[in-house]
């Protein structure tokens, strides 16, 4: 995700034609990534249940395509860039999540409201910044699409831990690291790379 859009995610909402739901400013951003990572619009399925959580550096996807099948990906990318800092391409990896662990994932995801959960910057309390982790929650079901975001909802020393939607965010978070250590599949792809300059987040990192 640009690293520019943290200035504007608080402020912008745009509505999403046909739908009734808003769509928050992250939107530009998530169809652009999601196109140079190949992956399908969301907004233009026609799945029973199809989640996206996205953050700086990585895509979890999990779909349910009906009743009984169901399918997962994790994407660790990456932008190349080049020595004034400009962005070149994206550079990825894309890990298949097994279909039982994709099922339950849905399954735990879904009993913690991700569907319905509203934007962290509508949760009464919530604080929200312009620097640190932010995730976006792209979700399409019953029909229906949406993003919402929430900024750094594990820490502590912002949010209030009592703040029911903190909590089911954290839910999510955590069920999503016990079955796919996350950030372990990401500093692995990470350490990998060639050499070159790239940047994740507000991170530039140059390989040698």
């Amino acid at each position: 995700m640009k690293l520019i859009s943290i200035l504007f995610m608080l402020f912008t909402v745009v509505p999403c034609l046909g739908q009734g739901e808003e769509v928050s400013f992250w939107k530009g951003y998530v169809d652009e990534d999601a196109k140079e990572l190949n992956l399908q619009n969301l907004e233009k399925t026609t799945y029973p249940k199809a989640y996206r959580i996205w953050n700086s550096y990585q895509v979890i996807e999990l779909i349910q395509e009906n009743d009984s099948t169901y399918r997962g990906q994790l994407i660790n990318y990456v932008a190349k860039i080049n020595r004034k800092e400009e962005k070149k391409r994206l550079i990825n990896q894309k890990l298949f999540i097994p279909e039982s662990v994709a099922k339950t994932l849905i399954h735990q995801l879904t009993a913690q409201d991700i569907e319905y959960l509203p934007d962290g910057k509508d949760v009464k309390g919530y604080v929200t910044g312009l620097d640190g982790m932010s995730y976006q929650f792209e979700i399409k079901s019953a029909g229906k699409y949406r993003i919402y975001s929430y900024w750094e909802p594990e820490d502590d020393l912002y949010q209030n831990s009592q703040i029911q939607e903190v909590q089911k965010v954290r839910n999510i978070l955590s069920a999503l690291d016990q079955h796919l250590d996350v950030w372990k599949l990401f500093t692995s792809f990470r350490d990998q790379l060639p050499y070159g300059r790239y940047q994740y987040g507000g991170i530039i990192m140059t390989k040698r």
